[in-house]
């Protein structure tokens, strides 16, 4: 079992962030297809230009993993996650939903 990374790209020009979501979410699970579903109970939606409304010309906020995307502990661009918050000291940026 590992870490899945979601990325979510400022479709529009800002992210969204609330209690579940953040600028990038972790989950734990064993396989990409789980991480995918467990990231829809969240709130991460994909193929957000074709149905959610998400701009055009930025792309979909979020994209579904892939089983080689995987690493044994939270990684953002390779590198060992920490736990600061964003200048605005509101949102840590990012979750953790572990299995």
């Amino acid at each position: 079992m590992g870490w899945f990374m979601f990325r979510q790209n400022n479709s529009g020009g800002a992210f969204f962030r609330n209690e579940e979501v953040a600028k990038f979410v972790f989950i734990q699970a064993d396989s990409a297809a789980q991480a995918n579903h467990r990231a829809e109970k969240v709130g991460i939606y994909f193929d957000g230009v074709a149905t959610s409304g998400d701009c055009e010309c930025c792309g979909d906020r979020w994209y579904r993993v892939d089983d080689d995307e995987e690493t044994k502990t939270p990684m953002i661009y390779s590198e060992k996650v920490k736990g600061r918050k964003d200048p605005d000291h509101r949102f840590y940026p990012h979750k953790f939903f572990r299995r």
